[in-house]
């Protein structure tokens, strides 16, 4: 698959839209389906529980910043 570079004002512009039969595919997705697919990316494997809870801290301490500048 190639790669397509877009900035963010041509994603705005014209964001990609899943076609009907993407859509269905995906909504027939068993939750198995769905791991498995997301355990065979290599390139963006699913979160251990750490880095979620890594990610969950980051995302409150600077929610918390932002309300201390606000």
């Amino acid at each position: 698959m190639a790669l397509i570079s877009k900035t963010l004002e041509d994603l705005r512009a014209d964001p990609y839209r899943l076609t009907e039969a993407e859509r269905t595919r995906i909504l027939a997705m068993t939750e198995e389906e769905i791991e498995a697919a997301a355990l065979a990316d290599t390139d963006n494997p699913p979160w251990t529980d750490e880095e979620l809870e890594q990610a969950t801290l980051e995302r409150d301490a600077r929610r918390a910043a932002a309300k201390r500048t606000a």
